[in-house]
């Protein structure tokens, strides 16, 4: 049997949205910019070069993301790293 249309939840067709911290867009000025591509572009260089697999460079990213939440005393994820 099915639930009566007004208890039923409406749901929209095709995959759920992901309903984590991630869609808060994190504050960046203009130093956490700076840390980040010198993180990403100088530090933390040969992890992405030397990566073969998907998994590496996701751990590179989370190293980026943990060392910039240290560097710059605030809280950054992976997905909002990758997304600048």
């Amino acid at each position: 049997m099915a639930s009566p249309p007004s208890t039923r939840a409406t749901r929209g067709r095709g995959r759920p949205r992901n309903q984590d911290v991630d869609a808060v867009a994190a504050s960046w000025n203009d130093e956490d910019v700076r840390v980040l591509f010198e993180l990403r572009y100088k530090t933390v260089a040969t992890r992405f070069e030397g990566a073969k697999t998907s998994k590496q460079v996701n751990e590179a990213w989370s190293l980026v993301a943990s060392q910039l939440c240290v560097n710059r005393v605030k809280v950054f994820t992976t997905t909002q790293c990758r997304a600048k």
